[in-house]
C-alpha cells in the first residue's frame, strides 16, 4: 500500500512513476568490482579522494532473469549503482571546472588577439 501511494504521489507531482527494485546488499565488494578498482586509471581519473570514497560505496544483487529462461529465478546481476552515481557527480564537477578553464582561456586568447592586432596596426602605420 505504501509503494502504491508513493507511486501515485510521484507520478502526479513529478510526471513519472517510481520503479521499486528489490535488491540485496553485498556484504563486501565482489571480485568483478574490485578488479575495476585495481585497474589502471588513465588520465588519473577519478581523483584519489573520489576513488577512495567510491570504494566505500556498497553494491547490490538484483534479480535479473531473462523472461522465459528455465533459470529465470536464479539469474542475478551485480549493480554498483551507488559507485556509478558517486563517480558521475564527481565527473560533473570536473567537467564544470574544465569548462570554466576553457572559457577563461578563450577570453584571454581573445584579449591577447585584440592587443596583438592593435599593436600590428600601429607598427604598420609607422612603416
Amino acid at each position: 500500500m505504501l509503494n502504491y501511494r508513493l507511486g501515485t504521489v510521484n507520478e502526479k507531482h513529478w510526471g513519472f512513476k517510481p520503479d521499486f527494485v528489490p535488491a540485496l546488499p553485498c556484504t563486501s565488494l565482489p571480485a568483478e568490482i574490485l578488479a575495476w578498482f585495481d585497474a589502471m586509471r588513465p588520465g588519473y581519473w577519478p581523483p584519489l579522494e573520489v576513488f577512495e570514497i567510491a570504494k566505500q560505496c556498497p553494491c547490490f544483487l538484483v534479480a535479473d532473469g531473462y523472461r522465459g529462461s528455465p533459470t529465470e529465478y536464479i539469474e542475478w546481476r551485480i549493480t554498483p549503482n551507488l559507485i556509478e552515481r558517486h563517480l558521475m557527480f564527481s565527473l560533473k564537477k570536473r567537467t564544470e571546472e574544465v569548462s570554466h578553464c576553457v572559457k577563461n582561456a578563450n577570453a584571454e586568447k581573445s584579449r591577447v588577439d585584440t592587443t596583438f592586432t592593435r599593436r600590428m596596426q600601429v607598427f604598420n602605420f609607422l612603416l
